[in-house]
């Protein structure tokens, strides 16, 4: 399957991406196990917010934020840092994972 995003930078072009290089590396730390760490008293509130706001900058094509420019994603991310304290409060177990939710 090939895929192009569209960047708007200095110029707008198409990058051909290739799936298989540009695949994400399996964290470490996924969301579900930063929750859980916060819900066992293991990290505070606020490193955890800090820790998704990070992990959703650092894995934009997984956010669907790889059409924006960097100052642009920032920017949308920074829009959806409230709403990630509220993620976290609503999340309820009932069969997704906080990573899907």
């Amino acid at each position: 399957m090939i895929n192009y995003i569209h960047h708007t930078n200095h110029t707008n072009h198409l990058n051909y991406i290739n799936p298989q290089k540009h695949q994400e590396p399996k964290e470490e730390h996924n969301l579900d196990k930063l929750l859980n760490d916060y819900r066992q008293g293991l990290i505070d509130r606020e490193k955890l917010e800090g820790q998704l706001f990070l992990y959703i900058k650092k894995h934009p094509r997984r956010f669907s934020l790889l059409g924006f420019n960097v100052d642009a994603r920032d920017d949308i991310i920074s829009w959806l840092y409230p709403r990630l304290s509220r993620a976290v409060d609503n999340y309820t177990d009932q069969g997704s994972t906080f990573d899907a939710y």
